[in-house]
């Protein structure tokens, strides 16, 4: 098999895993990592977080990017493209002017 294929065999597998998890289970998960990347040094001392809007199923990273900009950290998000295209270079300050692209939505702040 192609590497190719097998990325695309080991997505499918993924995919079906978490189709199956339990969200009880993935909402408690979101919270110990939002816990602890909120309770790093380095997230402490940082003055700019770059990250990404989370969707589902992926880990949910709204409490982190509020939490970020209660403290008055710069918030800087990649720019996406509708089916997933990238914009190179772009980053999106939410509640600012986006950089080469179009600002998101924010998280609550």
């Amino acid at each position: 098999m192609s590497i190719s294929g097998e990325k695309d065999a080991l997505r499918a597998q993924l995919r079906a895993r978490l189709s199956q998890s339990d969200p009880a289970e993935n909402a408690a998960c979101d919270v110990r990592i939002t816990l602890q990347v909120l309770s790093l040094p380095a997230f402490q001392a940082a003055e700019r977080i770059f990250a990404y809007c989370s969707v589902v199923p992926e880990v949910d990273t709204h409490a982190i990017l509020a939490q970020a900009r209660r403290r008055g950290k710069t918030v800087a998000l990649p720019v996406t493209q509708p089916y997933g295209r990238s914009c190179p270079g772009a980053l999106a300050f939410p509640n600012r002017r986006a950089a080469r692209g179009r600002c998101c939505r924010s998280p609550a702040t």
